[in-house]
């Protein structure tokens, strides 16, 4: 669904407004979370999985002062970033941003281990020399495609 999502807007939204898409992606992530909450209220069983995800079944704590900075200065980044993205989208071929898309996923696991000191598995890692590699190879059909 996601990478429909990309196909859309590259072809259908090309010529939308980019913070009409923005505030669409946000709205619908906030009604798809906020049915999610309805979901655990209403079916308790749900709330059985808090083994393994315990902040599902949490009660509500008071955020600290702290935490509320850092949510606002990650929300921040998320509103620039996405917009960024479905800016290049709507500009460009979706398999080339895509790449640099997933390119996240290698900041991730560096600032793993830097903030919590988690170590990367073998299958990290070769998720992460995939989307390398496709990068490389992406970069080179390109340049030669504009060669020719």
């Amino acid at each position: 669904m996601y990478a429909l999502g990309q196909l859309v807007t590259r072809h259908k939204c090309a010529n939308e407004d980019t913070l009409v898409l923005l505030f669409g992606f946000f709205l619908g992530t906030g009604v798809l979370g906020l049915l999610g909450v309805v979901a655990l209220s209403i079916f308790p069983a749900l709330q059985g999985m808090s083994a393994e995800v315990p902040f599902v079944s949490m009660v509500w704590v008071k955020p600290s002062g702290e935490f509320l900075f850092w949510t606002t200065v990650q929300g921040i980044g998320s509103l620039i970033a996405v917009c960024g993205l479905i800016r290049a989208y709507q500009i460009a071929e979706p398999t080339y941003i895509a790449v640099f898309e997933y390119s996240f996923i290698v900041f991730a696991g560096f600032w793993g281990w830097v903030i919590w000191n988690e170590v990367l598995d073998a299958v990290a890692m070769a998720g992460i020399f995939t989307i390398i590699a496709a990068g490389v190879i992406i970069s080179i059909r390109s340049a030669k495609s504009e060669a020719a």
